[in-house]
């Protein structure tokens, strides 16, 4: 009985502390602007996550998150700097006549450490058809006044929630490396 209990709240701890991550990082959210794509995302963290430590998990969650790791890896210095480009199926979606269009997100993924921190900057490369046409780029979505055409209003939700579940992925592994280490 007492062993269950203290299984309880170290799984009730874990799952306040889960929450509470997520709450903190979803005020965090990156989102799209015309000409300008998204804006680089600073990520803060206690101090404990040293730059060696930032970079050394950034490299195991490429190994786990990327079909072929080695490859979308296009930059590498140690312990300050990452460059991935990458890309994701049915990244940016919308409907036109009722009928579901959706791209090939190619981006680059640049990611720079410091002690207790990290940036994460996302830049889109192209949007690709599902015959690997390149179409527009991500400035079509909007209007002049950079107010997103009705066409789109579906797209850049897409897109955006593409970019911050990305961002959301890496965060995530490196906040459940600490409950790693008790394994």
């Amino acid at each position: 009985m007492y062993f269950n209990i203290i299984i309880m709240k170290k799984i009730g701890l874990q799952l306040l502390f889960t929450v509470l991550v997520i709450n903190a990082f979803s005020q965090k959210k990156i989102e799209l602007k015309k000409y300008t794509g998204f804006d680089p995302l600073v990520i803060e963290l206690d101090s404990s996550y040293s730059s060696v430590i930032l970079y050394n998990l950034t490299k195991e969650w490429i190994q786990k998150t990327y079909e072929n790791p080695f490859a979308v890896l296009k930059g590498d210095i140690a312990n300050k700097y990452i460059k991935i480009n990458g890309s994701a199926v049915n990244g940016c979606c919308y409907k036109s006549m009722n009928y579901p269009n959706c791209f090939t997100v190619v981006y680059t993924l640049e990611l720079d450490f410091k002690d207790g921190r990290y940036r994460f900057t996302y830049t889109i490369d192209k949007l690709l058809t599902s015959d690997n046409k390149e179409i527009y780029t991500f400035n079509e979505f909007f209007k002049d006044d950079s107010t997103p055409k009705k066409i789109y209003n579906t797209a850049i939700p897409t897109l955006t929630e593409t970019v911050n579940n990305l961002s959301l992925s890496l965060f995530q592994y490196i906040n459940k490396s600490k409950d790693k280490k008790d394994w």
